[in-house]
């Protein structure tokens, strides 16, 4: 799926952050929308993070990197 359209509402339903917890799943007929995009924003601090690394590297050695970030492994992340 690395290939494929994402984006975080998307992220939010496949990693389980939009599953509601049991206290209000009964009430509730389908995933309340949190209005928060947090797999953008967790994506985005994991980007600037990874670019400040790569940065670092490249004025330590002279070499550049590849940074590749992924919405579903920065909501997994902090879901752990």
């Amino acid at each position: 799926m690395s290939r494929a359209p994402a984006y975080a509402p998307i992220i939010h339903a496949a990693s389980g952050l939009a599953t509601p917890t049991p206290a209000i799943r009964a009430t509730l007929s389908r995933p309340a929308n949190n209005g928060i995009f947090i797999a953008d924003v967790l994506g985005a601090i994991n980007a600037a993070s990874a670019i400040q690394t790569a940065l670092l590297q490249r004025y330590r050695t002279g070499r550049g990197q590849c940074v590749d970030v992924s919405l579903m492994d920065s909501v997994l992340e902090a879901r752990s």
